[in-house]
């Protein structure tokens, strides 16, 4: 092997001879052989240092490193080393704890707000979905909206909705998008602590994300088992959506019966209500 002085790149001298094919590749670590042996040389099994073959093969494992130079025939040489090109390849963001370290003492305490969409057009001529999560109860207060910029004015009416019946809102976590300066800006006339997440860390907002991620596996478990056509669950993903939602409140959520109880509601529906899609 060598090293080109012009692209700093390492290169392979190899040569055919007659022996059989996993002999036919000899490498020259020494560069240009002028030995009056050089035709023995030749048939020796070749030696190359590992870090090199480790380039040459866009950076492979050491197990699979080794086994791929034991079948070809090849000498390791040296140590692998700690590669740089490794380690930013295998780099990811560190974990995030599910779990906040910051709980709610009350139903409606601290929201989680979020907004997924668009979708094809429902029934109801809407493409988003927006969706608060309390904290304390798992409560999901869900809105299908038009366009985006409706977020702000569903969040306010909730908020006054719960106000109205003692429950004061005083936190509310949402990422940074866009539609979410309007609410910002609400939280703040109102009194409430804007908790915005960084960019790019969905996780952060986890509570909201993996409830929507809930709700649509359900919502499309539903349509697939009665048997609807795509053309058909692109317009009723809104009515499937607001079920599941349903369905989820009317379930024992963090030791309560049901989500509705908390904030001195009844549950919409009674089980003998329930019919499968």
């Amino acid at each position: 092997t060598f090293r080109r002085q012009s692209d700093d790149l390492y290169y392979m001298k190899v040569k055919r001879t007659k022996a059989k094919i996993n002999d036919g590749l000899v490498m020259e670590a020494n560069g240009d052989d002028k030995d009056d042996n050089k035709e023995k040389k030749n048939n020796e099994i070749g030696k190359v240092d590992i870090n090199v073959l480790h380039e040459f093969l866009n950076h492979v494992g050491e197990p699979q490193l080794r086994a791929t130079a034991q079948q070809s025939g090849l000498n390791l040489t040296g140590q692998l080393k700690t590669c740089t090109g490794c380690a930013r390849g295998k780099a990811r963001q560190a974990n995030t704890n599910k779990v906040s370290d910051m709980q709610a003492e009350y139903p409606g305490e601290r929201l989680f707000v979020d907004l997924t969409g668009p979708f094809q057009e429902s029934l109801t001529r809407n493409r988003y979905m927006a969706m608060a999560v309390d904290q304390k109860t798992s409560r999901i207060f869900h809105y299908f909206q038009k366009t985006k910029n409706q977020l702000v004015k569903n969040i306010e009416k909730l908020i006054e909705e719960l106000g109205a019946r003692g429950f004061d809102v005083k936190f509310i976590r949402m990422d940074n998008g866009g539609e979410n300066k309007a609410l910002i800006e609400l939280c703040k006339r109102k009194g409430i602590v804007a908790e915005v997440t960084p960019p790019h860390t969905p996780q952060y907002n986890g509570v909201v994300e993996r409830k929507f991620a809930t709700i649509k596996c359900c919502s499309t478990s539903c349509m697939s088992v009665a048997g609807l056509e795509n053309k058909t669950r692109g317009t009723l993903w809104a009515h499937a959506m607001e079920d599941n939602c349903i369905v989820h409140n009317f379930m024992p959520h963090n030791r309560y019966a049901n989500c509705y109880e908390p904030f001195n509601e009844k549950p919409p529906v009674k089980m003998e209500d329930l019919l499968p899609w």
